[in-house]
C-alpha cells in the first residue's frame, strides 16, 4: 500500500523530547500531553501546554475553512471534521503536527463532516450531517488518506430515513454505534458488512454524544448524551443520559432530567462528566443506576457549559465560547476533586474572532 504524503513527511522529522517538567498546580506527575484546540469560525488550531499552563497566542495552522468542530489524533496524524457553513469547503482535513510548517489538506470528497471514529489502522468512519439532514456514514483508510473518502454506506443497507441527523460515532464489541439526533436513536452497524443491525430508541431526544466506559465487572457500555431537543414552539425539552450494554444492546436511562451534549470519563475514579449548553455535571458510575448527579461549577460558584469536554490524566478540559462576542474560554479542573485549577479559566484563541469547539490531546 502506498504511503500517504502525511506519513512521508513525518518520516524525515525527528521528534523532540521535553526534558524539563513544570509542575502543574493540580498536582500529579510526569509530563502531560499537549492539548490541541480547533476553532469553528476560521479553521485555526491552537495549543495549550498543561505543564507550563499556557496557550499559544498564534495558531499552529489553519484549515482556511470554518465549521471545524471536532479534532482527533490517530497514528501521529491530526484530523479535523469540518462541517458545511454555506461558504466553505467542508470535509475531513489532516495535517502532520511534526512538520516544520504544518499544512492541513482535505483528504477527499467534500462532505459536511461531523464526527470521526478510527475503527482500526485501515478503516475510519465519518458521520455526515448538513442543516437538518444526513446522507449517511462515510469511511477512509488512515494508512492511505490520499485515497480519499468512500461512501456513504449503501442506503439499501442503512435506510437514510426522514429526519436523520447523524452525530457521534464509537465502536464496541465488534459493532459501530451512531447517534441519530434527528430521530432520538442510536444506529448499530456491523463493520464487517457495513449493514444496519438494529436501531435503539433513546429515552429522550437530542441524541448527540457517545462514550465508551467499562462497567464494574468489565461490561462493555456505551453511554449516550441526550440534550432533549425542542418542542414544536422551540422550547427546550429535558434530556438524559442513557447506557447501552453492547452485549445485547439493551438501553437503560441512568441519569434523568438534564441536558447533555458530550461526555468524558475518568476511569481511575469511575467518574463521568457531562456538558450541556449552560451546565456541567459529574456522577459516579459505580453502583446501580439511576446515578446521583452533582453540578460542577467554577471557583466563583458560577454554572457553565461548553462545546467539548476531554479527560486526560488527572485533568478535565472544557472548551466554551460566546457566540455573540466570539470569546473562547478553556476551563481546567482536577478530575479527583472536580475543583477548578488556580490558573483557570484561560482565554484562548483571538477574542472577537475565534470559537473553540474541539479538543484533542497528543
Amino acid at each position: 500500500m502506498k504511503k500517504s504524503r502525511f506519513f512521508l513527511c513525518a518520516v524525515g522529522l525527528i521528534s523532540l523530547c521535553v526534558a524539563l517538567f513544570h509542575a502543574c498546580d493540580l498536582g500529579g506527575g510526569g509530563v502531560l500531553g499537549t492539548l490541541y484546540m480547533s476553532d469553528t469560525y476560521n479553521g485555526r488550531v491552537y495549543t495549550y501546554d498543561p505543564n507550563t499552563q499556557t496557550s499559544s497566542t498564534t495558531p499552529l495552522l489553519t484549515t482556511g475553512e470554518g465549521a471545524g468542530d471536532h479534532i482527533y489524533f490517530f497514528n501521529g496524524i491530526c484530523y479535523i471534521a469540518v462541517g458545511n457553513n454555506y461558504s466553505n469547503t467542508p470535509g475531513v482535513y489532516a495535517f502532520d503536527p511534526e512538520a516544520v510548517v504544518p499544512v492541513a489538506e482535505s483528504i477527499g470528497t467534500s462532505i459536511s463532516a461531523q464526527f470521526i471514529m478510527f475503527y482500526n489502522d485501515t478503516k475510519a468512519y465519518v458521520t455526515e450531517a448538513d442543516y437538518g439532514a444526513s446522507t449517511g456514514v462515510y469511511w477512509f483508510d488512515p494508512s492511505d488518506p490520499d485515497a480519499g473518502l468512500s461512501g456513504p454506506i449503501d442506503s439499501g443497507k442503512i435506510n437514510i430515513g426522514e429526519g436523520m441527523y447523524l452525530q457521534d460515532i464509537v465502536a464496541s464489541n465488534n459493532k459501530i454505534y451512531v447517534a441519530d439526533n434527528g430521530n432520538g436513536r442510536v444506529l448499530v452497524i456491523d463493520p464487517a458488512t457495513d449493514t444496519l443491525l438494529k436501531t435503539i430508541s433513546t429515552s429522550t431526544g437530542g441524541t448527540t454524544g457517545l462514550l465508551l466506559a467499562r462497567g464494574e465487572s468489565g461490561e462493555p457500555f456505551v453511554y449516550v448524551a441526550n440534550n432533549g431537543g425542542y418542542d414544536s414552539s422551540w422550547n427546550p425539552l429535558p434530556g438524559s443520559i442513557d447506557r447501552i450494554d453492547t452485549r445485547d444492546d439493551t438501553l437503560l436511562q441512568v441519569v434523568p432530567g438534564l441536558s447533555a451534549g458530550h461526555l468524558a470519563y475518568h476511569a481511575q475514579s469511575r467518574k463521568m462528566f457531562a456538558i450541556g449548553y449552560a451546565n456541567t455535571y459529574v456522577f459516579s458510575t459505580a453502583g446501580s443506576p439511576p446515578f446521583a448527579v452533582s453540578e460542577v461549577k467554577t471557583r466563583t460558584g458560577a454554572s457553565f457549559g461548553g462545546s467539548d469536554i476531554l479527560v486526560n490524566d488527572f485533568l478535565l478540559y472544557i472548551a466554551s465560547h460566546d457566540f455573540l462576542t466570539r470569546v473562547s474560554t478553556l476551563y481546567v479542573f482536577d478530575t479527583a476533586t472536580s475543583s477548578e485549577a488556580d490558573h483557570s479559566p484561560l482565554t484562548v484563541g483571538v477574542s472577537g474572532e475565534d470559537g473553540i469547539t474541539g479538543l484533542a490531546v497528543r
